[in-house]
């Protein structure tokens, strides 16, 4: 069973979550964030940001970037909006100028990695388990998968562990992966 949690918040603005015809609220999605993890207080949580939708004010964004400090989301796939035919957005002026939408993705992705980087540190020196994908160098028998969190972590082993669970013990923390070796 994976410990990770895959919620897609779009924005932390009521105002833009309405005009997105997204039938809750900032304040109704923290709250059931809250309720996971009283359940599973160490679940990782991933979610879905678009910055610079129609209307989009600073207010707006900054309500997103307060949404995203207090969820602590362990990942976020951020997308900075365009028109897409035959969505009810399309018919909405895309009035936030193309500059201000990279910057206001910018300050999300600092955030972000910021994030991953202080939650990927609690794994160094822990055992995780791993269902490994891929082997990403065959001249060193380097393994590739995802833990249970969905974090991805790159390991050594003697011989080959595709499709399998393994347990690995993790020496080293970075911003997108852990690096480890067999347990």
């Amino acid at each position: 069973i994976m410990n990770y949690l895959h919620l897609a918040v779009q924005s932390g603005s009521d105002a833009i979550l309405k005009k997105m015809n997204r039938k809750y609220t900032a304040e109704k999605f923290l709250e059931i964030i809250e309720k996971i993890r009283q359940v599973r207080p160490e679940i990782a949580l991933g979610t879905d940001i678009i910055v610079g939708f129609p209307g989009e004010t600073e207010d707006d964004f900054q309500k997103t970037v307060e949404m995203y400090k207090k969820a602590d989301f362990d990942i976020a796939y951020l997308a900075q909006y365009s028109p897409r035919p035959g969505t009810a957005a399309a018919l909405l002026e895309d009035d936030v100028p193309h500059l201000e939408k990279e910057r206001r993705w910018r300050i999300l992705q600092n955030l972000m990695e910021e994030i991953v980087l202080r939650k990927n540190q609690k794994y160094a020196g822990q055992v995780v388990e791993v269902l490994v994908e891929r082997c990403v160098d065959e001249e060193k028998n380097i393994y590739a998968g995802n833990s249970r969190e969905y974090k991805l972590v790159e390991f050594a082993s003697p011989s080959d562990v595709i499709g399998k669970i393994v347990k690995v013990i993790v020496n080293k923390a970075e911003m997108w992966r852990l690096v480890g070796q067999i347990a």
